[in-house]
């Protein structure tokens, strides 16, 4: 779990009207990296492209932004975050 998802996570315990953000990453975060282990048979020559990929550029997101700058962010740019890294290549899904 990266940092940027435990500290939606830890926000989403202070404020519970948040929770929706949480719900919705989570199912997304499932449904998504269910499609995303699919790109490596449609682009076998490109790097890996899973969820893992995903996972690396949460970590990077999070390293550059350092503790500090990551809770200052609201939940909402947290979610933004999280959602993005998985979305990304997303169109690589489609044939």
């Amino acid at each position: 779990m990266s940092l940027i998802e435990e500290e939606l996570r830890r926000r989403c315990e202070q404020n519970h009207s948040q929770r929706i953000l949480l719900a919705q990453w989570e199912y997304d975060k499932v449904a998504v990296g269910q499609s995303l282990s699919t790109i490596g048979l449609r682009f076998p020559h490109y790097s890996l492209h899973d969820s893992s990929h995903a996972e690396r550029i949460l970590e990077r997101i999070a390293s550059i932004l350092g503790a500090s700058a990551l809770e200052q962010l609201g939940a909402t740019d947290l979610w933004l975050l999280l959602e993005v890294s998985y979305f990304h290549d997303i169109g690589m899904v489609a044939t």
